[in-house]
């Protein structure tokens, strides 16, 4: 049994991403300055809305293919995995969607629903205590290491 949990590039990549950026939105609003838009970084889509093939387009950002084609090695009999390498990844693969869904949803809510939510959101998440790096980086690469030990 080979362990086969990595963490995803791109998640990490993105969750960094999202700590920066955030971290930044919640100055500018606290200095009453025009906020940069929150968007995932810029490495994997266009970062464009206007059309319907952009908008389905913004799935690429959110790629977790390396954490996929690692579960899929880990439920494969030739290298199976254990049972932390199903936790992590699948953990992976459901933050990113979780992640999407959130990006959609914010972008498709009224003016007054997203200011009334923004501060408290990005004053969280662009801490650094944010959900992002130590809470979700954190619980991911433990799930990795006790998962090695056994």
């Amino acid at each position: 049994m080979t362990q086969q949990a990595v963490v995803d590039k791109n998640l990490e990549a993105v969750l960094n991403h999202l700590v920066q950026l955030n971290a930044q939105l919640a100055m500018a609003h606290k200095q009453g300055q025009a906020p940069p838009n929150m968007r995932p970084p810029l490495t994997q889509w266009s970062g464009a809305l206007g059309t319907d093939t952009a908008v389905r387009e913004i799935s690429k950002a959110f790629n977790t293919e390396q954490a996929q084609e690692a579960l899929i090695k880990t439920f494969t009999p030739a290298t199976v995995g254990n049972t932390g390498d199903g936790i992590a990844l699948s953990l992976q693969i459901d933050y990113a969607a979780q992640a999407e869904r959130a990006f959609r949803a914010r972008h498709t809510q009224s003016f007054n629903r997203s200011v009334a939510h923004a501060i408290g959101r990005e004053t969280g998440h662009g801490s650094s205590n944010s959900v992002f790096s130590n809470q979700v980086l954190r619980y991911i690469t433990t799930i990795i290491s006790q998962s090695a030990e056994s």
